[in-house]
């Protein structure tokens, strides 16, 4: 005959403690204050599957309204930063537009400095 594993062996003390174990007691576990109390209020704990099936359905009744709310509060501002960018864009090429512009009269008035410089030469020198 071959090698047969033998069967694990309990002693009369270890069963005996296991036959005694129980569920704990939610509220010795939880202590006083029940972190989820405000969670259910409402629900009673004898409550069937129907009314989980209830509850879940509410909750992602609510939950899909919140993440369509989400999505158009997201395209809302999405498209109120491209309208920024926009701006933005329109902003800085009128600000090089205008740059140009003052670079241009600065050399007009540097010309016009240097056409009256030498037009105070000419008086002097007559």
């Amino acid at each position: 005959m071959g090698y047969s594993p033998s069967l694990p062996t309990f002693s009369e003390e270890s069963m005996n403690e296991a036959r005694a174990l129980r569920m704990p007691d939610p509220s010795r576990v939880l202590g006083k204050e029940d972190p989820f109390q405000d969670c259910f209020t409402g629900v009673d704990d004898s409550a069937d599957l129907n009314n989980a099936s209830t509850l879940f359905e509410e909750a992602h009744r609510l939950f899909s309204r919140y993440i369509t709310k989400f999505k158009a509060e997201l395209s809302q501002c999405e498209a109120e930063l491209k309208k920024s960018l926009d701006e933005e864009k329109a902003m800085r090429l009128l600000c090089s537009q205008k740059e140009e512009e003052l670079k241009d009269f600065r050399a007009d008035l540097a010309k016009a400095r240097k056409n009256e410089t030498e037009l105070d030469k000419q008086l002097q020198q007559k």
